[in-house]
């Protein structure tokens, strides 16, 4: 049995919690916080909300830009681009991948194809698993997702899920979200071409563009095995990818020991700023203290759960108690 798969279901129940204050707004519609200069955040509103959509960090630099996440389809990496093109003429040179899932990098080949000569860049795992696990995934995003967002609208004019259950307002705004997103999802996944990264690093990589200083590094396993953050420490901002998620972690396939030893890694560094992969910009690290807490607890749950002879579900009833 692996532990690891528990941080899944701690994190559905918060998202359940949280449904109801996803903000209504378009499907990969963001808003842009300027941290610095020629350093901007596009923020995608609610962790929780349909589609999953990560954050894009923009970098412009002397003679270039540098983005952080290559968007989760190819529309999401078309309204950053429009942004970018807003605040500066200068081409993007290069597009960093945190990792695999797909929302961070399904937008590459938009990126390569208005900017040529584009490098995309990631930890040699994460290339890996892009060229390999995410076109299975998104293989299996194209079967799972309702082809119709009808029996949804139905569902919700009922105020009662498929299975008879009630609706509560929290549900019925998230069902709201995925009835109106699905048409654009679908023709999204449709345009998606899986294009893995052209440049990868094993310990870390630095960039010098100009009077700019980008480090990407990686600091251990957490959320995928090829977690890469992008520290900037002239600008004392670190972007973290999913390694920190608000307001709930994601936890597919994760490596909760490691999470906690990678996480404390990235508190040694000197910022100001936490951009993380979901959710606002952080001024501290006090959240970092909540997720290590949050994954040292299931842990240790777990492990008790199988000292006593425990299988899957016992341990889910365990930590959900």
């Amino acid at each position: 049995m692996r532990p690891r798969s528990l941080i899944l279901s701690a994190a559905t129940v918060l998202v359940a919690l949280t449904a109801s204050t996803v903000p209504a707004s378009g499907p990969y519609d963001f808003e842009l916080q300027q941290l610095g200069e020629g350093i901007y955040v596009a923020i995608r509103p609610g962790s929780t909300r349909i589609p999953v959509e990560g954050n894009a960090t923009i970098l412009i630099n002397d003679r270039d830009v540098v983005v952080v996440e290559g968007g989760g389809t190819p529309l999401a990496a078309e309204k950053v681009i429009a942004e970018i093109r807003k605040l500066t003429d200068k081409p993007v040179r290069y597009v960093i991948n945190s990792h695999w899932h797909g929302d961070h990098h399904q937008g590459n080949q938009i990126y390569q194809a208005e900017f040529p000569g584009a490098e995309i860049i990631s930890h040699r795992h994460t290339r890996v698993d892009i060229a390999g696990l995410a076109q299975r995934y998104l293989d299996q995003s194209a079967e799972s997702w309702p082809q119709s967002e009808e029996p949804i609208r139905q569902q919700i004019a009922a105020g009662n899920f498929s299975d008879g259950s009630p609706m509560d307002e929290g549900a019925r705004q998230w069902m709201e979200q995925m009835a109106d997103a699905i048409p654009v999802i679908m023709d999204e996944i449709g345009r998606i071409e899986v294009t893995p990264p052209t440049l990868t690093f094993d310990q870390g990589l630095t960039l010098h563009r100009g009077e700019r200083t980008i480090q990407i590094l990686y600091l251990g396993r957490g959320n995928t095995r090829g977690d890469a953050i992008v520290y900037l420490p002239e600008e004392r901002i670190v972007i973290t990818g999913d390694l920190v998620v608000l307001p709930t972690p994601y936890g597919f396939g994760t490596y909760p020991s490691d999470w906690i030893e990678t996480l404390s890694k990235i508190q040694e560094l000197d910022f100001d700023h936490l951009v993380p992969g979901h959710g606002p910009v952080q001024s501290d690290a006090a959240y970092l203290d909540t997720l290590k807490a949050l994954f040292a607890s299931i842990l240790e749950q777990a492990k008790k759960v199988v000292a006593d002879g425990g299988v899957l579900e016992k341990l889910r009833a365990e930590v959900l108690s």
